[in-house]
């Protein structure tokens, strides 16, 4: 839960559950807060055959062996209750509404279309799979960037791979055509654009290095909400240090990401719109699910 509070930005201890109760003729809103358990504050247990129980001093928790669910008693914060209409027939309704509003829903699929592609936090195509140990995820562990002042890279100075199979395959996902881009030596502006955050938050990114081979963040002109101008540790904040928690000086791999849920990424923008792409986590797996044109739940 607290991996995903962090990628979603919400807050660990003013969340709200809703639910509906509903009686003849009406239905009842009901809201709840569900904070996080108080492990420092455990009490009131009490065993039984089929469960134990306990408090945490703000909630009272069940857990069930037969079916291994932990639940929790939800105490009634803010209610509201109104009125109703039982429709006497629900399938004319449902058949008149489709009817009616079919043709603008068809419309507004076809302006909203989307194209979604995956991208992989290890390094793909290499015999062993793995995160690369001073590049990648791992960027902030590379040589100095200076060597005549040996300082360490920012802790979450980070990369985000593209392998060349890629771009091969969707030339036309970052920029109308990619080709262009990948010599060495040519002239091109780097394509730049935002990364939509699944907190809010909209971050400046590019795509650089040899072939095309690196998703990052940075600006040349754009300051954060602090002033200070977006580099290459935006992203790597977010993904590797507010989602995924890493230490200081913890290197990255493969095993750890898939310890955390994860070894990708999703991303999706609006059909021929390159100013803003959309980023979050994705299973294990469903890069190469997604390169051998396999599906992938969500």
């Amino acid at each position: 839960m607290k991996q995903d509070y962090a990628r979603l930005g919400l807050s660990e201890d003013s969340n709200v559950y809703h639910y509906v109760t509903r009686d003849k003729g009406s239905f009842t809103i009901n809201e709840c807060a569900y904070p996080l358990v108080d492990l420092n504050n455990l009490r009131d247990f009490q065993l039984e055959k089929s469960s134990i129980s306990w408090s945490d001093g703000k909630k009272e928790y069940k857990y069930t062996f037969a079916d291994s669910q932990i639940l929790q008693k939800f105490d009634i914060a803010e209610q509201e209750t109104f009125e109703i209409q039982i429709i006497q027939d629900p399938f004319e309704f449902l058949l008149n509404a489709y009817q009616e509003f079919i043709s603008p829903l068809v419309c507004v699929e076809e302006e909203q279309e989307e194209i979604e592609v995956y991208l992989p936090l290890y390094s793909y195509g290499d015999s062993d799979g793995q995160v690369a140990k001073k590049s990648g995820l791992n960027a902030w562990n590379g040589a100095p960037k200076n060597p005549d002042k040996p300082k360490p890279r920012p802790l979450n100075e980070i990369y985000i791979p593209i392998p060349k199979e890629f771009h091969r395959k969707h030339p036309d996902f970052f920029v109308p055509d990619i080709t262009p881009y990948l010599p060495k030596g040519n002239n091109l502006p780097k394509p730049r654009f935002h990364l939509q955050l699944p907190t809010g938050k909209r971050i400046p990114a590019l795509i650089t290095q040899d072939n095309m081979k690196g998703l990052q963040s940075g600006s040349l002109t754009e300051r954060d909400e602090n002033g200070k101008k977006y580099g290459q540790s935006a992203l790597g904040q977010w993904l590797l240090i507010d989602v995924l928690g890493l230490k200081e000086r913890q290197l990255v791999t493969r095993e750890w990401l898939q310890q955390k849920g994860t070894d990708c990424v999703r991303l999706w923008r609006k059909k021929d719109d390159y100013s803003l792409i959309h980023i979050d986590f994705a299973p294990i797996g469903a890069f190469e699910k997604f390169m051998d044109d396999e599906e992938i739940e969500k």
